[in-house]
């Protein structure tokens, strides 16, 4: 077996000085990782399972301004039905303009209706009310109530201006968009706290690339990197790490996978959960500032 080496060696005088050069890049690399514990860059951090940050960050800003929006506009209509209700109202002739299909509201069926009338002489017209029952057809007249001091207050004689609908009830907005974004955003939490314990204080080792697939439908490109690596107690173990494709170690690695070269880059692993494992980037790291020392000339 040696002799075969040394045969394959003496044919090949350029190999064994293209892997020695590659084991001293791998070492420099190495070498190159601070010991623990590291400082660890933020923006490492804010871009750990990003798409869980973005999604729960739009979920939890949407549905705040959305149920605000609901809040605010919930206070209108059930007040002017109220104020309807109380009186003092006043009456007059209208007309129906539309029908629209009815709408299901729980047990019962809702008819709204389109109308117009006229009132201290000005025409009023395109308001809107809710009938329970089919009585009312395009053309008809209907008498309408409404408040002397504000006419825009109005509805047709025994119907509705307002009804509550479960999704237009600001709770709901806050149920379905809210509560799901806040669970996102913890989770997203909870993998910042990992990868800050694996970078700052994880064991050094190398790993072996198995695998790169390009991720679909992310911006901006990123790639997706299997690879193996052997832990503090030489037990194999197996990761996946995303890394930009425009970025340093992506360009090497595309760089690898065209050559068909098998790559070895550095790997952080949890000392008590070697599962917790990163491919290790220089740009992970907030490197000390090597502070020149003051030289002093004899005279």
């Amino acid at each position: 077996m040696i002799a075969a080496t040394s045969r394959a060696d003496g044919a090949f005088p350029g190999l064994r000085t293209v892997a020695r050069g590659y084991a001293r890049w791998t070492m420099r690399e190495l070498q190159g990782i601070p010991p623990a514990p590291r400082q660890v860059r933020l923006g490492t951090l804010l871009a750990c399972r990003w798409p869980l940050l973005a999604t729960g960050a739009l979920l939890v800003v949407y549905g705040c301004l959305w149920s605000l929006m609901l809040w605010f506009a919930a206070g209108a209509k059930p007040a002017e039905q109220r104020a309807l209700d109380v009186g003092p109202v006043a009456t007059t002739n209208g007309q129906v303009v539309a029908v629209d299909a009815p709408v299901a509201v729980g047990d019962r069926q809702l008819f709204r209706l389109t109308y117009r009338f006229s009132w201290g002489g000005t025409d009023w017209h395109d308001f809107k009310s809710f009938g329970t029952t089919p009585n009312h057809a395009v053309g008809d007249t209907v008498q309408i109530e409404l408040l002397p001091g504000n006419p825009a207050t109005n509805r047709i004689v025994g119907t509705l201006l307002h009804i509550d609908l479960p999704i237009l009830r600001p709770e709901a907005w806050l149920l379905v968009t809210v509560v799901p974004g806040c669970l996102l955003l913890l989770g997203w939490l909870a993998s910042v706290f990992h990868l800050r314990r694996v970078i700052a204080y994880g064991d050094v080792g190398v790993a072996t690339v198995t695998g790169i697939a390009p991720v679909r439908f992310v911006l901006p490109a990123m790639l997706r990197i299997d690879y193996e690596f052997k832990d503090h107690h030489a037990q194999p173990r197996r990761g996946r790490h995303w890394v930009r494709a425009h970025g340093g170690l992506g360009i090497r690695l595309q760089r690898a996978l065209h050559g068909c070269r098998i790559e070895r880059v550095p790997v952080l692993h949890d000392r008590r959960h070697p599962e917790w494992s990163r491919l290790a980037q220089a740009e992970d790291f907030v490197l000390p500032i090597a502070m020149p020392t003051e030289v002093q000339v004899g005279e």
